[in-house]
């Protein structure tokens, strides 16, 4: 199976920290174009919008807030629909339980220190995925919420080991990996 195609992506940064943000707002559209005359088996496009705000409240507390979308369309191969789960997006879910052609999720996640490098969080979220925009329906709208500590490996760039609990309905997980959620 051959996927390649053409696409574009749109960033807007003013994050003070890519690793560790404590303020600032990341937002970024891209899109692909999935098509024969490339290359490509199969013929689909995909567009994805990512938007983050970080509000640093007090002392190296921070609120994180993210808004995510992700819709393909076409002739998609399973593996390319939009899914729902996994280590940075609704965690307590196992990355494509639940996909389909059209993601959307809403996430918060409150930082906070606890002593010299160790820091701690609280997180959660909603989420669903449909075929298409009008049949995302809030009473069916899954949750997700957790906790975590973080290790800061470096107090300057301030990059993160991040161990995570993470509960959805039904399901948990957990989640070890470097680099905060979003």
């Amino acid at each position: 199976c051959v996927i390649s195609g053409l696409g574009f992506i749109i960033s807007w940064d003013t994050r003070d920290n890519i690793f560790s943000p404590w303020r600032g707002s990341y937002w970024q559209v891209q899109t692909y174009f999935n098509q024969p005359f490339v290359g490509s088996d199969y013929s689909f496009s995909n567009i994805k919008a990512d938007l983050r705000k970080y509000v640093s409240l007090f002392s190296g507390h921070v609120l994180a807030v993210q808004g995510l979308m992700d819709c393909v369309s076409g002739r998609i191969p399973f593996h390319k629909l939009s899914k729902l789960g996994g280590q940075n997006i609704m965690r307590g879910y196992y990355t494509g339980r639940y996909r389909d052609k059209l993601l959307v999720a809403l996430q918060a996640e409150y930082r906070l220190p606890v002593w010299g490098r160790l820091g701690a969080v609280g997180f959660a979220g909603l989420g669903d995925v449909a075929d298409k925009l009008a049949h995302v329906r809030f009473g069916n709208l899954k949750y997700s919420i957790g906790a975590g500590l973080r290790f800061m490996l470096n107090k300057t760039e301030r990059p993160q080991l991040r161990l995570d609990f993470g509960w959805g309905k039904g399901t948990s997980g957990m989640y070890f990996t470097a680099g905060e959620a979003f």
